[in-house]
């Protein structure tokens, strides 16, 4: 094999095998949650994008999934960024939301490639629009990820 060849391979092979693991996929939601599950409050718990946040009011940050399918965000920190994210305030905003499979792993139990459940908030910035349920049963509690998963940049929330 020439030297080419070697140096394509090992660009493939590190490619392919560069994410490894996430270290919630083995406890995100695979199965859909009843929808009388899933509807509450669910208050900040903790990130791990910085060491600790500017504003004091985002300690209190809720997320509150009505039974009218309608939702409502309060001081919810706001991270933006392609690769390494930063603090850009706080959201506070109402709207929609859906229950749907906001993603896939193959890194539970079994090593079976399964969906993810989540829920969509309608309105959100595109970084907390689509947000995974974390737990395989009740009660669930709400899982942020911000960019590559096995980077765990994560806001984590609780059901009340």
């Amino acid at each position: 094999m020439t030297l080419t060849k070697k140096i394509v391979c090992g660009v493939v092979l590190t490619t392919a095998t560069g994410c490894q693991f996430s270290p919630y996929a083995g406890d995100v939601a695979i199965e859909k949650p009843r929808f009388n599950e899933i509807v509450g409050t669910y208050v900040f718990e903790k990130q791990t994008l910085l060491d600790s946040l500017p504003n004091p009011k985002a300690k209190f940050a809720t997320i509150i999934l009505n039974s009218d399918s309608t939702f409502k965000v309060i001081n919810v920190p706001n991270f933006i960024g392609p690769l390494t994210f930063r603090y850009n305030g706080l959201i506070s905003t109402t709207g929609k939301w859906k229950t749907e499979i906001v993603g896939g792993t193959s890194e539970h139990p079994a090593d079976k490639e399964g969906d993810i459940w989540g829920v969509t908030l309608a309105n959100m910035p595109e970084a907390t629009q689509s947000i995974e349920f974390l737990g395989r049963k009740p009660p669930y509690k709400l899982l942020i990820t911000y960019g590559d998963p096995d980077e765990a940049a994560v806001m984590i929330f609780d059901k009340k």
